[in-house]
């Protein structure tokens, strides 16, 4: 998994050899995408590579990661419906890397993060959560959750974005308060 720094030196690297791996993968299958090709396009040695990513789909973890906090420190949600509203208008906004994510079947990267994400904000509602007495749930909410988020972005993305983000975000709101269906008519 990649490195969190605090250094600015590290996190330029780390931004100069993602960006530069999305720009190849305009180009290129990431199957034959190699780290030599990705190192000669961010202008950075291989040492400098490994010394920050595991391999290429880290890299991919980075970018979707690095991506998605910038936004999320830019415009920090207050409450889950601001907050999914928000991360469907970030993913329109960024429709072709999603759809070069998809068509390079990476999309599954994004569930990692989306569980990250969720882990953080759990992490900081800990005392909340504790005194609901649900502690020892949190890894099945976790994953309920980010599964949930991931399978909608999947069939939106898939569907090429047929509905708007607002739509979609309540779309998951709705799944994820409990949507109650009506009582099916048994007579």
């Amino acid at each position: 998994m990649f490195k969190h720094s605090q250094n600015q030196l590290v996190t330029q690297s780390q931004q100069r050899i993602s960006q530069a791996m999305m720009k190849l993968l305009a180009i290129e299958s990431f199957a034959e995408l190699t780290v030599t090709q990705i190192c000669q396009e961010a202008e950075v040695g291989r040492r400098t590579f490994y010394r920050n990513f595991d391999d290429k789909m880290d890299v991919i973890a980075f970018y979707l990661y690095d991506e998605m906090q910038r936004d999320r420190k830019a415009n920090c949600p207050a409450n889950l419906s601001e907050a999914m509203q928000k991360a469907f208008v970030f993913i329109y906004h960024h429709q072709e890397t999603f759809k070069l994510l998809d068509l390079n079947d990476l999309l599954p990267q994004l569930q990692r993060i989306i569980k990250n994400l969720i882990q953080n904000h759990i992490n900081e509602l800990e005392s909340k959560l504790h005194a609901m007495g649900i502690e020892d749930k949190i890894a099945y909410y976790v994953n309920f959750t980010a599964n949930t988020i991931y399978s909608n972005i999947e069939l939106w993305v898939g569907s090429d974005f047929k509905e708007n983000p607002d739509e979609i975000a309540q779309l998951t709101v709705n799944f994820l308060s409990g949507l109650r269906v009506a009582k099916p008519n048994c007579n």
